[in-house]
C-alpha cells in the first residue's frame, strides 16, 4: 500500500477566480429575448442585457461577455455615464453592427466569435487587453474603426475578419493561424507585425490594392485571394512557407519582403516587382503565370516549374526579366512588353524558357550567353517580337517561327534562322546580321527590310522572302545559294547591295518572282545569276550589278548598269541604261521607259523568235546603241 505523508505545513487550496458573467442583449424589455437595435450603456446605465434568459433585465457589467442573437440591428455604444468594458461577443444572429462611442478591451483579453454569420464593429476599441477572434465558421467579423488603439495585440484562430480601415487591430502585433484576412475597401495599409503560426493564412484583398507594411513571421504559407492587389513592403519579413499566389497581384518593393519559401502562382494571377530585385525563390507556375516587372528588373535564380499542370510565364511591363536557372515548365512563355534575359543554358541549347512555344505580343527577348541554341517554336502575335544578340557570339533559332506579327533583329550579333519559318508579318533587321541556316531559315511570306549596316545571309542556303527593302547587304557565306524575291507581290526598292561571301565559291544569286517591283538602287558585286521569272526588276538610275542577268519572264528595266543579259520567250528588256552582251533568245527587247535609248555594250543578237518593240511618235522614237 503506498503511504501518503503530508509535512507539518498548512494545505493551502487556492480557489480560480470567478468566470466573468454572460450577459445576453435584450433592449425590449419584454419576455423573452428579443435581441435587436438598441443602447448599449455601463453598468450604471440601462437595463439591456438578462442572465435569466430573458426572463428579468439587467444592467451590464463590465468585462463581461456579450451574446447577441436573435434579430440583428444597430447597438450604440453610450458611455456617457461610464466607460464600457467587455470580455467577448458572440454573435448568433446576422445583421449586427455595434457603432457609437468606444468599447474597451478588457484587461484580461476579449474573445469574438460568431456562429457562421457577418457582424461589424465599427466603435473604436481601446485598452490594454489582447483581443481573440476565433470560431467564425464561415461569417465574417468586420472592424472598420481607423481610430482602434488597444494595444494587447489581436489572436487570430479559425477566423474570418474584415478590414474596413487602416489601424485597426490596434498598436499590437497580430498572431494569425487558420486566419482571412479581408480587405474591404481600396487603399489599406496593415502596419501591425504578424506572427504566421499553424494552420493557413489568407489574404483577400477583393478588388481592392493593401499594403502590409508591418513583418510578417512564420511558417505557415500566405495564400493570396482576390482580384486585387497585395503589396509587401516590409524587408524583414520570414516567411519560408512561401505564397500561394491564387488570384490577383502580389506587389513586393523588395526581395526580402517576399521571404525565402516557394512561391506558387496560379492561372492569371500577377507577381509584380515595384523596384528592382533578385529572388532566389522556387516558383511553380500555373497557366499563364504573370510576372510584371513594371519598368524595373527582375531576376529569377531559382527553378520555374509546372504546378499542379502545364505551367506557362506570361511577362507584363517595360522592364526586364532575367531567367538564370534550367526552368522546367512547360506551357510556353509569352512576352507583352519589355525584355526576357535568357540567361542559363545547358550544354548548347538556352534551357532558361522552359519546353513550350515563345510567343510575342511585343516585347524583346535577349540572349545572353555566348553562340548557343534556342530550341523552342517561335508564335510571333500581333504585337511582334524582337530578338536582340549583343554578345559578340550567334544564337541559333531552331524551332519553327510562325504567326502573324513583325520580326525584329536588333544586336551587333549574328541570329540564325533554321527552322521551317512561314510568318507573315514583316521583318526589320534593325542591327547585326541575320542568317538562314536552312533552306526554310527565311519566311516567303514575310516583307524583309534591312538598315544600313545590316546584313541578310544566305550561308550557303538558297531561301525565298516576300520583299526586300532597305539599305543593307545580302550576302552568303557558303556554298553558292539564291535568294528568291517577291512572293507577296509587293514593290520595294533595295538601296544596298548583293555581295558574295569570303571565298570564290560563296556566289549569291538573286531570283525575282511575283506580280510587284523590286528596284535595285545601290552597287551589287555579286556573280550570282540574276533571275527575272515574273513582275518587274528595276536597275534604278545609279545601281549597277556585276552579275549576268536571265529574264524567264516578266521585264527587266535597266536605267542604271547590268552586266550579260539574256532574254528568253516571256520576258522582256527595257529601259535607259547600259547593258553587256545581250541575247534575245525568243524574249522581247524594248528600249526606254516610254520613248528612250538602252545602250548594250557588247553584242547583241537576236533569235528567230525574238521581237523587237519600239514605241514611236512624231518627232522621236525607241533606240537601241550597240558599241
Amino acid at each position: 500500500m503506498r503511504q501518503v505523508f503530508l509535512a507539518s505545513s498548512a494545505l493551502v487550496v487556492v480557489a480560480s477566480s470567478a468566470q466573468a458573467q454572460t450577459l445576453t442583449w435584450d433592449p425590449s424589455g419584454t419576455a423573452g429575448v428579443q435581441g435587436g437595435a438598441g443602447t448599449w450603456q455601463g453598468p450604471a446605465g440601462n437595463t439591456n442585457w438578462t442572465d435569466t434568459g430573458g426572463a428579468t433585465n439587467r444592467a451590464w457589467a463590465n468585462d463581461a461577455s456579450a451574446v447577441f442573437g436573435t434579430a440583428g440591428g444597430t447597438v450604440t455604444v453610450d458611455t456617457s455615464g461610464g466607460a464600457v468594458s467587455f470580455g467577448g461577443m458572440t454573435f448568433n444572429s446576422s445583421g449586427y453592427t455595434i457603432s457609437g462611442n468606444a468599447l474597451t478591451v478588457a484587461s484580461g483579453g476579449a474573445t469574438i466569435s460568431s456562429s457562421g454569420i457577418d457582424a461589424t464593429i465599427n466603435s473604436r476599441l481601446t485598452g490594454n487587453g489582447a483581443l481573440t477572434i476565433s470560431n467564425t465558421v464561415g461569417g465574417i467579423i468586420s472592424l472598420t474603426n481607423n481610430a482602434n488603439d488597444y494595444s494587447g495585440g489581436t489572436v487570430l484562430s479559425f477566423a474570418r475578419v474584415g478590414v474596413g480601415a487602416n489601424n485597426v487591430f490596434g498598436s499590437g502585433s497580430i498572431s494569425a493561424s487558420d486566419a482571412l484576412f479581408i480587405s474591404l475597401v481600396d487603399g489599406l495599409t496593415i502596419s501591425n507585425s504578424v506572427s504566421l503560426g499553424g494552420l493557413q493564412v489568407r489574404i483577400d484583398t477583393g478588388a481592392f490594392e493593401t499594403e502590409y507594411s508591418g513583418q510578417l513571421a512564420g511558417a505557415t504559407r500566405i495564400t493570396k485571394l482576390g482580384s486585387g492587389t497585395l503589396v509587401l513592403s516590409n524587408a524583414t519579413n520570414s516567411i519560408p512557407g512561401g505564397f500561394d499566389l491564387g488570384a490577383g497581384t502580389i506587389a513586393t518593393t523588395s526581395a526580402a519582403a517576399l521571404g525565402s519559401g516557394p512561391i506558387l502562382i496560379e492561372s492569371g494571377a500577377t507577381l509584380q516587382a515595384r523596384g528592382s530585385m533578385t529572388l532566389a525563390n522556387t516558383f511553380s507556375l500555373g497557366s499563364g503565370a504573370v510576372f510584371d516587372t513594371q519598368a524595373n528588373t527582375m531576376t529569377l535564380n531559382g527553378v520555374l516549374q509546372n504546378s499542379l499542370g502545364v505551367g506557362s510565364l506570361v511577362k507584363n511591363g517595360t522592364g526586364t526579366l532575367s531567367l538564370t536557372n534550367t526552368n522546367t515548365y512547360s506551357g510556353g512563355t509569352t512576352i507583352n512588353a519589355g525584355v526576357i534575359e535568357a540567361n542559363h543554358v545547358t550544354g548548347v541549347y538556352i534551357d532558361a524558357l522552359g519546353t513550350g512555344a515563345v510567343t510575342f505580343n511585343g516585347g524583346t527577348l535577349r540572349n545572353m550567353a555566348v553562340d548557343d541554341r534556342l530550341a523552342n517554336n517561335i508564335v510571333l502575335g500581333a504585337g511582334g517580337g524582337t530578338i536582340d544578340n549583343s554578345t559578340g557570339g550567334f544564337i541559333t533559332l531552331e524551332g519553327n517561327i510562325t504567326g502573324s506579327g513583325n520580326f525584329t533583329k536588333t544586336g551587333s550579333a549574328v541570329v540564325r534562322v533554321q527552322g521551317v519559318n512561314d510568318y507573315s508579318g514583316a521583318t526589320l533587321v534593325s542591327a547585326g546580321s541575320l542568317r538562314a541556316s536552312s533552306s526554310t531559315g527565311f519566311s516567303a511570306n514575310s516583307a524583309y527590310t534591312l538598315a544600313a549596316g545590316t546584313s541578310l545571309e544566305l550561308a550557303g542556303n538558297s531561301n525565298s522572302i516576300g520583299s526586300l527593302a532597305g539599305a543593307g547587304t545580302v550576302t552568303n557565306n557558303g556554298l553558292a545559294a539564291t535568294l528568291t524575291v517577291g512572293a507577296n507581290n509587293s514593290s520595294t526598292e533595295f538601296s544596298g547591295a548583293l555581295t558574295d561571301g569570303f571565298s570564290s565559291v560563296s556566289r549569291t544569286a538573286l531570283t525575282k518572282i511575283g506580280t510587284g517591283t523590286l528596284t535595285l538602287s545601290g552597287a551589287s558585286s555579286a556573280t550570282g545569276l540574276v533571275t527575272v521569272n515574273a513582275g518587274t526588276l528595276n536597275i534604278a538610275a545609279g545601281g549597277s550589278i556585276a552579275a549576268g542577268t536571265e529574264v524567264n519572264g516578266g521585264l527587266l528595266t535597266v536605267n542604271g548598269t547590268a552586266a550579260s543579259v539574256t532574254v528568253n520567250s516571256g520576258g522582256t528588256l527595257g529601259g535607259t541604261g547600259t547593258v553587256g552582251t545581250t541575247a534575245i533568245n525568243g524574249g522581247t527587247l524594248a528600249p526606254g521607259n516610254s520613248i528612250g535609248t538602252i545602250s548594250v555594250a557588247g553584242n547583241l543578237g537576236f533569235t528567230s523568235a525574238s521581237i523587237y518593240a519600239v514605241e514611236v511618235s512624231p518627232s522621236a522614237a525607241d533606240r537601241t546603241n550597240a558599241t
